[in-house]
């Protein structure tokens, strides 16, 4: 885990954009989604779960990105071939990073830093992978509340809804993705 936050932190070191929840990205190939963490010119870093890189041979990578107008609607939208590379998994911690071969990205919810409290956050992501049918994106977007934390794992009241692996949660006053959603266990969904 010590390579991988390394990585994250070289790859974001003087990144600052806002960071609304349409950060988050479809991950089509592997069933799940994604956060833009990091964006510049020619190249964005995208955060997920690992557990979706488990057995799934030399597949390749492929992902819906909003647009700037907030809509994702792959009907609408050119498709681009620009390269998606999955430079880390880390299994034991759930995660993984990707290199996407194109930026600036519009949209980007840096990682919060260390000791950084969230308050009330969104949990985002395309639960079944599903597009929101009025507006063909973005991601199904839900309020969080932290109830409790053990070690490097966080857990809601509110349950994310199945399919929504790899989703974000968002801290709703500074916009930082506070945590990368694994799985759920029982209660309400959002």
């Amino acid at each position: 885990m010590k390579r991988l936050t390394l990585l994250l932190l070289f790859w974001l070191a003087g990144v600052a954009q806002a960071a609304p929840p349409d950060s988050v990205v479809r991950i089509t190939s592997h069933g799940g989604s994604g956060t833009v963490i990091a964006t510049g010119d020619g190249w964005s870093i995208i955060l997920s779960c690992g557990h979706m890189f488990r057995n799934v041979g030399s597949k390749g990578i492929i992902i819906d990105a909003p647009w700037a107008d907030g809509t994702l609607n792959p009907k609408l939208s050119p498709a681009k071939n620009v390269g998606i590379k999955l430079i880390a998994v880390d299994h034991q911690s759930d995660l993984s990073v990707m290199l996407l071969n194109h930026g600036p990205m519009p949209y980007v919810a840096p990682v919060a830093p260390p000791n950084f409290r969230p308050g009330v956050c969104w949990s985002a992501g395309y639960d079944n992978l599903a597009l929101l049918k009025d507006r063909g994106g973005p991601a199904k977007c839900r309020e969080a509340n932290i109830v409790r934390g053990s070690g490097k794992f966080s857990y809601t009241r509110e349950s994310p809804w199945h399919g929504r692996s790899g989703g974000a949660l968002i801290d709703q006053s500074t916009g930082y993705l506070v945590g990368v959603c694994s799985a759920y266990t029982s209660g309400n969904r959002s």
